[in-house]
Parts: structure tokens; sequence; C-alpha cells
């Protein structure tokens, strides 16, 4: 794959970034005024919520298609081509749309327009800047999302407050044309990258869905996409009903100010969620963080009737934990994701999110006129239920592609079949080390040896920070021996960038080198990695990583210590 190496990372991302906040301009310009629109046009709730839902599904259309091509053509190109779509669909909208017919066929084009610029922005990102800042990159460009959706709102009801409806649509439709030309003139192209087991058709979803690891997280963005599209079609909405539940209270912000404001919580919120997936487990953390967004949904949507700011504090923090997982699930199917293949993954993944995407806002709507009507607290109670029950459902795809103890046994397969004999296994310490010469030393002669961070982390089970060890962004080849006593460990063949900060391994050098306990700490339950020679605490084993193994060794570099090819010897502690 050819590279930009006169370009730094961060200024691609930079633009990058700009780009989506200009092509989203018409993103959120329904939900804006979908309450002024719903009141002129006569509609129900159920068709408001089809308008707000059939952008997702032109997006789900198209993206297998637009995301595919990445693959095979410049992603930069594939991405000026939809932005025209978005102009399209937005500037059709304010000339002709008269109703629901007419607005719906609008928001598809309009939809179809943000799934050729949204992941194939990321496929021109990841195919542009490798390495192990990758995944703190697209934490970043996944976050710009919430800025344009943002940025949309405001503009949305600003035009329509001082002009109309039809020239909000209008106006915002300039959006997409700027980012258009920005990307085609500022990045320079890029060959795709060749998978030499690529098939033939433009796109093979076989393997994507075979892959339970990709597959697991594919699902969990489908839940998170229901609840978050949902969310942000009908939030205006709702603000606006529970502010008419104050009728003489002097509230400070108008509903789509209100709602714009929420929406820049979720930056914050999707970039620190990828840190802490990427320090605590991903899997784990965003299971953590889909259950309690679940809840809030339904704390949100009855807090109508108590007080107009319980309810912005509510929807805020429903916001913020929805959008906690964003960046982690991108982040975490791209690390899946085979190179050569990421356009298929990110067509996959983006059909069923968006397609879910589509759902949600429709079910919002069903259940709104089911349960009483856009005046009844009820009602609005239910249907944001309806977007709680869509988000339990990402916690269950993830435990299901975890597979418990049937992917511990196919990780075991995998290892034999590769003529290694690690051991998958949870016992305790003294069993995981037994019958192994274990290296003895006294605590005054490990300090001895040691630095103080490599006695804090080796010989008392600490841990570095993230992004700060000597070998988490290491590509030098060799073999990584223990730091305390020189056994081999892992080689750096083994070594892969898997984002999360730490020095990432699919398999130990040599089986009988590596020793697992059951690590409960912390009010976590891990699997902790030990040399067993002498029982130096390595890291964490964890089963999200990649192929052939599914496995990935997190090892703090302070616990090793590398023996580059061709140099002899391993540096001295």
């Amino acid at each position: 794959m050819q590279t930009e190496s006169n370009n730094p990372g961060i200024r691609i991302v930079v633009l990058l970034c700009v780009a989506e906040v200009l092509s989203m301009t018409g993103f959120s310009v329904y939900p804006a005024l979908l309450a002024p629109l719903r009141d002129a046009w006569g509609m129900s709730g159920a068709e408001a919520g089809l308008i707000g839902g059939i952008f997702f599904a032109g997006y789900a259309a198209a993206v297998p298609l637009l995301s595919a091509l990445t693959d095979r053509i410049d992603a930069r190109r594939v991405y000026f081509f939809s932005t025209l779509l978005a102009i399209a669909g937005t500037l059709g909208f304010g000339l002709f749309a008269q109703g629901v017919a007419s607005g719906a066929l609008f928001q598809a084009i309009a939809g179809a327009g943000l799934a050729g610029t949204y992941m194939p922005g990321l496929k021109a990102l990841t195919d542009r800047v490798p390495g192990t800042l990758q995944s703190r990159y697209i934490a970043f460009y996944t976050s710009s999302f919430g800025i344009g959706a943002s940025l949309s709102l405001l503009l949305g009801g600003w035009l329509e407050a001082r002009l109309d409806w039809q020239w909000a649509f209008i106006l915002c439709g300039i959006g997409p044309l700027a980012a258009g030309a920005l990307v085609l003139r500022a990045l320079a192209p890029v060959t795709p990258e060749f998978h030499p087991h690529a098939s033939p058709a433009l796109l093979d979803v076989r393997p994507v869905l075979a892959d339970r690891a990709i597959l697991g997280y594919v699902l969990g963005y489908a839940a998170h996409s229901w609840e978050l599209f949902g969310l942000r079609s009908w939030m205006v909405a709702f603000i606006a009903f529970a502010y008419t539940l104050s009728p003489n209270t002097d509230i400070p912000w108008e509903p789509a100010a209100a709602a714009a404001a929420i929406n820049l919580l979720g930056i914050p919120a999707s970039i620190l969620g990828n840190e802490l997936a990427g320090r605590f487990g991903r899997r784990r953390y965003i299971v953590t963080v889909m259950a309690a967004s679940a809840v809030l949904a339904w704390l949100a949507g009855f807090s109508a009737p108590v007080a107009w700011w319980l309810t912005l504090a509510l929807v805020s923090l429903h916001f913020i934990a929805v959008m906690g997982d964003s960046a982690a699930l991108t982040a975490g199917v791209m690390a899946a994701a085979p190179a050569g293949k990421r356009g298929a993954v990110l067509a996959v993944y983006s059909f069923l999110g968006f397609g879910a995407g589509f759902l949600g806002p429709l079910a919002f709507g069903v259940v709104l006129d089911a349960a009483g009507g856009k005046g009844d607290p009820l009602a609005w109670g239910l249907a944001f239920g309806s977007l709680g029950i869509g988000c339990a459902c990402g916690p269950l795809a993830l435990w299901w592609s975890r597979n418990n103890q049937r992917m511990f046994r196919q990780a075991q397969q995998r290892e034999a079949s590769m003529k290694t004999k690690f051991q998958w296994g949870l016992t305790p310490a003294s069993s995981a080390l037994s019958g192994a010469a274990v290296t003895k030393k006294t605590d005054a002669e490990w300090r001895a040896q040691l630095t103080p961070e490599q006695y804090h982390v080796a010989r008392e089970k600490g841990t570095e920070h993230a992004f700060t060890g000597e070998y988490w962004d290491c590509h030098d080849p060799g073999m990584y021996r223990c730091v305390c006593c020189g056994t081999a460990l892992f080689e750096a063949d083994a070594k892969f960038d898997s984002g999360c900060g730490w020095p990432s391994f699919t398999q130990p050098a040599e089986a009988a080198n590596i020793a697992t306990v059951e690590d409960n700490s912390h009010f976590m339950r891990r699997t902790e990695v030990l040399c067993r020679a002498c029982g130096a605490h390595l890291g964490h084993v964890f089963p999200d990583g990649p192929a052939p193994t599914g496995l990935r060794f997190c090892i703090n570099s302070a616990s090793l210590k590398l023996e580059r090819d061709g140099r002899g010897e391993p540096e001295k502690a």
C-alpha cells in the first residue's frame, strides 16, 4: 500500500474531520424541524418517524456498494461522488418536498450521500494513517460525526426561525459541496491495498459474517445505531414536548439549541470511551456502557412530567452513554478487519448499523402513536423504552460473539494446529507455575536488578500507563524476553497494532514459557499472563485478537526486553 509519507497523520485526521463536519450540514435539519413539519403536513408519529428513518434506509441501501468500492478504488473519489448525492437530497427536499412521499425520497438520497462519505472517509483515514495511533485517530474521526450533527441542528433551527424551512434545507446543502472539494484536492491519491485472498466479487460478505469477532461488533453497532439515531431523530421534538409541560417557566434554551448542545457532549464521551475500552477490555467496556444506556433510555423518557431541567439532564446522560461505546465499536471492528477487506467489513458494519438506524426512529413513532400520541407523557416514555430495548440487544450480541467456552476450545484447537501447546485455562497461581524450574530471588535482589517501574510491574503486578511503554509502538524484529529472567516470551513477528496502548501479541513464542491465572482484581474478571520461569507479571490475555489465534496478549513493556535480530544477547535490565 502506498502511503503519504510527507503528510503527518494528524494533518490527515484533522482534514477528514473538518470535511466530515461540512458534509453533514444537512444531516439534522429534518430532526430540527420535525415538530413544525409534522404540523404543517399533518403527519402522524409513524409518518414523521418514517421520514426520519428513511434517511438511514438510504444509507443502508447505498453503503454496501460505496464502501466496498474503496477496496478497489481510492476512497477519496468515492467520497467526492457521494457529496453530490448529499447535495441533491438536501437541496431537493428544500425545493420540491411537499409531503411524506416526496420528503422520504429526498431524505433517502441524502442518506445515500452520507453512506459514501462517513465510512469511506474512515477508509481514507486508515489507508493513509497506519500504526498504533490509528485507534485514537478513528475515535477523533467518529466523534466529528457529533460535531456535524450539532452544527446541522443549530443551522436548521436558526435558518428556519429567520427564513423558512425550505431555505433551511437549501442553504445547508452547501456544506457537502465544500467537503467533497476539500477531500478531492487536499488528499494525495492512495492505491488501496490488495488482499491476496480477496474474492473477485466486489462485495463478498461471507468471510465477514463467518468471523465471530467482526460479527459481534457489527451486531453491537446495529443495536447502538437503533438507539442513537432514534434518539437523534426525536430529541428536539421530545424536548419541545417537555417544555410544553412547564408553560409558565422561562427556559433559556430553544429545543434545537438544547439538542445541539447535548449532541456535543457525545464528542468527549466517544473519545474517552475508546481510551477506557483499550485499558479495561473492549468487549467488557462496551457491554457495561450499553447496559447503562438501556436503563437511561427509560428514565429519560418518563422524565418530562417532572421538570424540564430533569429531562435535559437525563437526556444528556442518556446521550453520553449512547456515544460512550461508539468509537470503541468502530475501532474494534477496524482492528479485527484484515487489510484489503476493510471496505467489505465497513460495508456490512454500516449496512446493518444504519439499517437499524432506519428502524429505530420508525419504531419510536409507531410506539408513540400506539401508546397515546404526541401529547401523552406515557406514550413518550414507552417510545423511549423502545430505544432501550433495542440497545439491550447489543450486550447479548457481544456476549454471543465471545462464545465463552466454545471460543476457548476453538482457540486451543487453532493453537494446537500451529504446533503450540498453549493451554487456555484459568488455574490457581500455584498450579499454573507448578512443575516449572521457577527462578527465585529475594525481594532485595529483584529491586537491585530492576528499575522501579520494572519492579512495580513485574514483581508487584502493576500496570504501566497506556501509550507510554518502550515497546508499544516498536516494530523492530527480534525476540521479546522476560525482563527478570531472560526467558523467550514473544516473537516480534507475532506483534500487532491493537490500538490499546500496550504491546500486543497473537501468541507466545513457546507455550511452555507462559502461564495464565484468573485475575479478579479491580472488580473485573481477566486472565493474567505470567512468565512460567520466574513468575513475573506480564499482562493479560483476551479472546478478541485477530486471526489465526483469536487471542490478544496485552503485555507491559516494563516486563519485556527486546533482543533485536542480529544484535546478540538482550540488553541488560
